[in-house]
């Protein structure tokens, strides 16, 4: 008599699913900070699509890691260059 089949997510799917998840949060956290009314900080961006960028190079499946990951790194690279942009013209270092 064959097993059953197991029950359950497979291996690694739940992963995936984080990187993804995390990525698109890093995404959206995105635009939300550059509005000007918003007033949010932007190192959430950059902490979010790094941890999905970590989390993407898990087991599971490999479309939702890959969306995952390069979604976090959209995310962290310009929550970076938003903040190095902040931080020069805090500093005085803006040609404009």
């Amino acid at each position: 008599m064959p097993s059953p089949p197991p029950r359950g997510l497979p291996p690694g799917a739940a992963t995936a699913w984080v990187s993804l998840l995390l990525g698109l949060a890093a995404l959206a956290w995105v635009p939300a900070s550059l509005w000007p009314a918003a007033g949010l900080p932007a190192w959430p961006a950059v902490s979010l699509g790094l941890v999905a960028v970590l989390v993407s190079w898990g087991r599971g499946g490999a479309l939702l890691r890959s969306v995952g990951g390069i979604a976090g790194i959209v995310a962290a690279t310009a929550g970076a260059l938003q903040i190095a942009v902040l931080w020069a013209a805090a500093w005085g270092l803006s040609y404009m």
